[in-house]
């Protein structure tokens, strides 16, 4: 040992007391075949009743009473036979090439993160701006209200200067006048009662003067702008992936990081400011978790402290609302009833189009913008939110349907059994519209009609079989695929598809049978109905289906010129919430916009879509707070709050 220490300073000795980390030789293959428990004995035959391996003794003292007791000679021969040895290479040459792919996977998720990070740093960079500018808006109202109130006092002040020395060049005259000589005794009486009245209302004006308020020029900051501000913790939530433990369940959570929670740890212990006008001092209550504010209110802030209380508590409930609930499980009625006030129509048609437009499927950006796929003319087109076309993305094939993936890309079903991933591209600093580029593409090995994402979940239609994929990040798992639903009776039976804002309710469109089919998120039946109003013709079409974050199922009916909307479990038709009469011909595509309260329909071999306006008997409960028109709404309360206090 020492020798060998001093020649081989780099390698390592492993002693008595590590021979478990001893390295294992070739020779270690010659004892496989002995008996873990009679060492000098070989394993000659196989238990098949307890799984085991046995030498001679074994058997006789513990397995003589066994059945199914084999020879390993005789038990190589079945191998070669049933060809065992062959499936288990083969298993292990498939789980080698899913664990490569694995591993690719990987390796391209870690390349992606850093324009992952890119692109989210430009939301939340756009996000900033959008405060900023809402912020400069209120500054410069600000400043406009106290240049009129610097106007206004100086008008004022001037208008006393100009009276004090008015009365000043008076008293100057009246002494004057009072100490010029007079032979006439009664003319000088005359001038002292002229006088002492003057200079009596001379007084009462100095005494006014001295009363009046004096007016100088403050500021009082809004204090709710800062208590709504110190009531956040970002500007946004983050939804991550935790990957449980090899063999555990993986979970899918939502990490948000808006608003005071009491079991945030960064918020724990910390007190958070009270009304505008109080004095505020926290003191924990005896559970230890709320804090409890004992308050003291000035008298003169009491109107103020009133306001800012009753904006502050609408703020937080609504911001509450969105932390505490499941991000995509609305809790609203799903059966109550959609009306329509009004409705236009307006085109979506371009100069590069062929063909007459054929709207296959609609849905929404992040930032409200519409996108709408066009079958005759293989495009999608991106509408502003005045529904002008300010970009399109050509593709190789027609789109069946389109759905979003996240607030950065969407996908895209083409009859060419593709799925394309379109990137939308943020604009620099808010100065353009959103770019639509073509991101990457998915072949897959079955055709595709419908498509519909829901939390990482990817369901796609063939025409006879719903698919369900996993999808994560910009890339769709094509090696972890399942059948959710498969109907091979003759025809198209399985075309459309949606999910419910909560994962319960998965629907399928049935075009051969004129059906809708309402599964579980196991995909369990609940029930198969067939409407009247279901007519789809003889040109085999993707019909239009539609579920509102609030729960409420569209469906269109294209011979029928109608949307439909049904029940939750898609049992009972509730009502025809547009018809004929309404301007709608061939319906082929719906989508409701939550934030606008509206429908937009899309028509078969029509350049126009129809926007219906919604009347507001459905609240929404579900709004993402990061986006920046909800924030342009909140700041709009909190200057409401500015100039209703600004008034009192």
């Amino acid at each position: 040992m020492k020798h060998h220490t001093s020649l081989f300073q780099k390698h390592a000795t492993l002693g008595k007391e590590s021979i478990s980390k001893w390295p294992v030789s070739n020779a270690t293959s010659d004892v496989i075949d002995r008996c873990r428990i009679h060492i000098n004995r070989t394993l000659e035959t196989f238990c098949e009743d307890h799984n085991e391996l046995l030498c001679t003794v074994c058997h006789i003292y513990n397995h003589q009473t066994c059945s199914r007791v084999k020879l390993i000679a005789d038990k190589v021969k079945e191998m070669h036979l049933e060809g065992e040895l062959d499936q288990l290479t083969t298993t292990i040459k498939t789980l080698r090439i899913q664990l490569m792919q694995k591993k690719d996977y990987f390796e391209d998720s870690l390349k992606s993160f850093d324009t992952l990070y890119k692109t989210t740093m430009e939301e939340i960079d756009n996000l900033r701006k959008a405060i900023n500018d809402s912020l400069d808006k209120l500054q410069k109202k600000t400043i406009k209200k106290l240049d009129a109130s610097l106007i206004r006092l100086r008008t004022s002040i001037q208008t006393d200067i100009e009276h004090c020395n008015n009365l000043i060049k008076q008293l100057i005259e009246k002494h004057d006048w009072l100490n010029r000589k007079d032979n006439n005794e009664a003319l000088q009486f005359i001038k002292y009662r002229k006088c002492l009245k003057e200079l009596n209302q001379t007084k009462e004006e100095l005494q006014q003067m001295t009363t009046k308020d004096v007016t100088t020029l403050a500021f009082s900051p809004d204090k709710t702008i800062q208590i709504f501000v110190d009531i956040l913790f970002g500007l946004g939530y983050i939804p991550s992936q935790v990957n449980s433990a090899p063999g555990q369940k993986r979970h899918d959570v939502y990490k948000t990081t808006m608003i005071y929670n009491k079991n945030d740890p960064e918020s724990s212990g910390t007190s958070k400011p009270g009304r505008v006008g109080e004095e505020v001092s926290g003191i924990h209550s005896k559970s230890g978790t709320n804090p409890v504010m004992k308050v003291k209110e000035t008298k003169q802030n009491a109107t103020q402290s009133n306001i800012a209380s009753a904006t502050c508590k609408t703020i937080s409930s609504e911001l509450h609302t969105t932390s505490s609930m499941n991000i995509s499980s609305p809790k609203c009625d799903p059966n109550q009833l959609i009306t329509v006030n009004s409705s236009k129509m307006t085109t979506v048609r371009m100069k590069k189009d062929s063909e007459t437009c054929y709207i296959s499927g609609i849905c929404e950006t992040a930032t409200g913008e519409l996108l709408v796929t066009d079958w005759n003319n293989s495009r999608i087109k991106l509408l502003d939110k005045s529904f002008k076309v300010t970009d399109h993305c050509d593709l190789p094939g027609k789109p069946w349907s389109t759905c979003i993936i996240d607030s950065s890309l969407l996908a895209v079903a083409l009859n060419s059994w593709e799925v394309h991933f379109i990137r939308l591209k943020k604009p620099l600093l808010g100065l353009s519209s959103l770019k639509l580029q073509h991101d990457e593409t998915f072949k897959l090995s079955h055709s595709i009609m419908g498509i519909y994402h829901h939390q990482g979940n990817l369901y796609v239609t063939s025409g006879t079989v719903l698919y369900h994929y996993k999808i994560d990040g910009r890339r769709l798992m094509t090696c972890d695929v399942r059948k959710m639903y498969e109907d091979t009776k003759g025809g198209m039976t399985v075309t459309s598809c949606a999910v419910s804002a909560d994962g319960e309710r998965i629907y399928v469109v049935n075009w051969k049978q004129r059906q809708l089919v309402t599964l579980t998120r196991d995909g369990n039946v609940v029930s198969t109905r067939k409407n009247r109003a279901l007519r789809w013709g003889n040109l085999v079409v993707l019909p239009g289906l539609h579920v509102m974050d609030s729960g409420q199922v569209l469906i269109c009916g294209m011979e029928s010129h109608t949307i439909l909307q049904v029940d939750r479990d898609g049992q009972q038709r509730m009502a025809a919430v547009v018809t004929e009469e309404d301007g709608v011909h061939w319906p082929i595509s719906v989508y409701y916009r939550k934030n606008k309260e509206s429908l937009i329909v899309g028509m078969k071999d029509n350049d126009n879509i129809m926007l219906f306006d919604k009347e507001p008997l459905i609240e929404e409960l579900s709004w993402s707070f990061n986006k920046q028109k909800t924030l342009k709404k909140i700041l709009t309360i909190i200057f409401m709050l500015f100039v209703t206090i600004a008034t009192f």
